[in-house]
């Protein structure tokens, strides 16, 4: 913002929330020197005036920070009531009425919103005071009302909370501020809460009872009596899950992941058994087959036959081995037999893939159940046990990226007689978030399962998918670059490795197949950090690939600098962002996976425009941290997505990351052309490295213990 001194303009900069055009305000920090923007005023903390003229009120009424006020309505207001304009907007709003254009609802609402800003003033000024910003205490204040003081000072940690988001490490700092000591049952309660919490981003949905306290013990100083005892309490108090035995363990839960996964349990062991009318469906088999010109083998036979008759079944199995004709094949029949099908994905690559491939429409699980904001900023489903879905049968494509909680919305959606097709590779990488879903449900040996294996002729013709088949089985794929699609380029640097794979993207792949470097080929690498992960090859390629100047184009915003022609990708789903496509049609919905390039950047308005494919949607400046470079990314968040040409840097990295099922996922990315460039004997250990998929999961065992009942 900019503000007008004694002494002139001043640039000020922070998180300035309910300061308004109008106002007086008195700002604390310091002065920065910003390499492009000069001298500016970073603010800390900040205290404001109302203002008293009628020319600041009017401008203060229509600054933004009441909906609906605009300048003719504000000079209308501060006309009328002059320098008592607040005190009647406060305390006799339905004078407000005597203004032309004023309702008696409009009044009620400017009313309040006056009121929530006189409320959140103190709480501002308390977060500041600790170097927490306007923003922090602008969602403290919507997450715990106007108690939100009282309860900090007693409980720092609840700021931790996904509402307001503030880390352990500076509630810790807050804490030890307001005199609270590093043994108080708050703080490991807080500590023993945030580290089951962080685990989640490990895939784990629980941590054995004596790695927890260990962790906690270590991590707060703090003797493992007292954090045994603070998570006995905890536990008695029904603030965290225990089960004594799973899989042998004593597991720790948050209460949320355990209640989902025993649901899960339930629901998925009650399918198993319910029992269906058989269908005949060796008749429409062959029906299919004449339709498409295909001949299915047993397996594929067998697998149609399992999902049509079952309450729930997988479809399991790798590239080239018939999965997605086998697919084909069952909605071939299940239409046949007059069947409603619903179609999803956990992803909006994978539902468009699915939907490709298909030739139905197909969504992301969170579309298919009506996924909107509440109006505490959390995400809530409309389709649930009060709304459920209608159909007959409901296929899930890409289903190892799915996790617990996701899919116990899924199951809560699902009326009594639905049946549900589980479609995926259970060697694929397990999702990024907690509970192993697919994984677990095929391992636990509950659910009726066919996995394909026959590689098909014309697969097995294919580098790609003979290689794949390869590291699955622990076996080092063949490097002698004799391969049509598969190849590997030794450099031992890491700056080789990225000169070699900026020139392949910009100019010899282009050159030899015709490939384009935005559409065609996908750079994919185990991690975002060192000198050859994503981040620092997102820098390279964009300065190879796209030389726009980023100082007098760009745009800066989460870290990046954004010009036209540069490759993104969409990092969450966002179902409310409006999108144009060919004459006149619109849309809305963009999805965590989708890539696209920027086609303009105002940095007048601050916005940024970026065609997905053959849809264009422009991103206003607080949107725009939905946005991540993507000339290349994590192996994560390729997952659900093919290209015709991939990319994969081989280099030293954190072992754990450095796994055969992430290297295997990596190559399943390929179409028509694999490459790998760096290391050989990086990916003979990646080879060897086989315990991806462990993580501290309960699902599969739970069926276990239902199934045995």
């Amino acid at each position: 913002m900019e503000l007008s001194t004694d002494e002139g303009t001043v640039t000020v900069v922070g998180s300035l929330s309910s300061v308004g055009e109008g106002q007086r305000a008195k700002f604390s920090g310091k002065y920065i020197s910003h390499p492009r923007f000069g001298v500016q005023f970073k603010a800390e903390s900040f205290e404001t005036e109302l203002p008293e003229a009628k020319e600041d009120i009017a401008l203060y009424l229509c600054s933004g920070l009441f909906e609906g006020i605009g300048p003719q309505t504000a000079a209308r207001i501060a006309g009328r009531f002059g320098a008592d304009t607040f005190d009647v907007i406060e305390n006799a709003p339905e004078r407000l009425t005597e203004i032309k254009g004023m309702t008696p609802k409009k009044a009620k609402k400017l009313a309040a919103e006056y009121r929530r800003l006189l409320e959140i003033k103190p709480i501002i000024l308390f977060f500041g005071s600790y170097g927490l910003s306007a923003q922090n205490a602008v969602d403290a204040y919507y997450a715990y009302g106007s108690d939100v003081m009282r309860l900090v000072r007693s409980d720092p940690y609840i700021l931790m909370e996904d509402a307001v988001g503030i880390p352990f490490k500076k509630c810790d700092e807050l804490a030890f501020d307001l005199g609270i000591d590093r043994e108080e049952s708050v703080r490991i309660n807080a500590a023993l809460r945030y580290i089951l919490k962080h685990n989640l981003g490990n895939g784990h949905t629980f941590l054995p009872k004596d790695k927890l306290i260990a962790a906690c013990a270590s991590a707060m100083g703090v003797d493992p009596s007292l954090a045994k005892t603070c998570l006995a309490n905890l536990i008695e108090d029904g603030k965290l899950s225990f089960d004594g035995d799973i899989g042998g363990l004593e597991a720790v839960y948050l209460p949320e992941y355990y209640e989902a996964e025993k649901y899960l349990s339930s629901r998925i062991t009650a399918l198993a058994r319910a029992k269906k009318q058989r269908t005949a469906t060796a008749v429409k088999i062959a029906e299919s087959e004449k339709k498409s010109g295909l001949v299915f083998n047993d397996d594929q036979k067998r697998a149609v036959d399992v999902c049509i008759n079952s309450g729930i079944s997988v479809l399991n199995g790798g590239p080239g081995t018939g999965k997605t004709t086998t697919l084909l094949c069952i909605l071939d029949v299940l239409e046949a037999l007059d069947k409603k099908i619903l179609l999803a994905a956990p992803t909006g690559r994978a539902a468009k893939r699915m939907e490709e491939l298909t030739g139905r429409e197909a969504k992301t699980i969170h579309r298919l159940l009506e996924m909107e904001r509440s109006e505490k900023n959390v995400n809530v489903f409309k389709k649930n046990e009060d709304d459920m879905l209608k159909g007959d049968y409901i296929i899930i494509d890409e289903s190892s990226m799915a996790d617990v909680l996701l899919m116990t919305a899924l199951f809560k959606a699902m009326p009594e007689g639905m049946s549900l097709i589980l479609v995926g590779d259970a060697d694929q990488l397990p999702p990024v978030s907690a509970g192993n879903f697919f994984g677990n449900v095929v391992a636990s040996g509950c659910v009726k399962t066919v996995t394909l294996t026959e590689i098909f002729r014309q697969a097995a013709e294919s580098g790609i998918i003979t290689a794949s088949h390869e590291i699955i089985k622990g076996k080092a794929p063949s490097l002698d670059n004799n391969s049509r699609d598969f190849f590997y380029i030794r450099r031992e640097t890491e700056t080789e490795i990225c000169a070699t794979i900026a020139d392949l993207c910009a100019r010899r792949l282009p050159e030899r197949y015709g490939l384009d470097p935005f559409s065609d080929i996908q750079v994919i690498g185990p991690t975002r950090k060192t000198r050859c992960g994503t981040e620092y090859l997102n820098a390279v390629l964009q300065n190879v690939l796209n030389g726009e100047s980023r100082e007098e184009k760009g745009l800066a915003a989460n870290g990046y600098t954004f010009v036209p022609g540069d490759k993104v990708m969409q990092i969450e789903n966002d179902y409310d962002i409006l999108w144009t496509r060919g004459r006149g049609e619109a849309g809305s919905g963009i999805y965590n996976g989708d890539i696209g390039v920027v086609t303009a950047v105002d940095r007048t308005t601050r916005t940024v425009t970026v065609r997905f494919d053959d849809k264009t949607a422009v991103y206003a400046y607080d949107m725009i941290a939905e946005l991540e470079p993507a000339f290349a990314v994590t192996v994560h968040k390729s997952q659900g997505s093919e290209f015709r040409a991939v990319i994969m840097p081989v280099f030293d990295a954190p072992k754990p990351l450095l796994n055969r099922c992430l290297l295997y996922t990596a190559v399943t990315r390929a179409k028509e052309l694999f490459i790998f460039v760096g290391k050989s004997d990086i990916i003979g250990a990646m080879v060897e490295n086989g315990r991806a998929n462990v993580s501290y999961c309960g699902l599969k065992y739970l069926l276990k213990r239902r199934a045995e009942k």
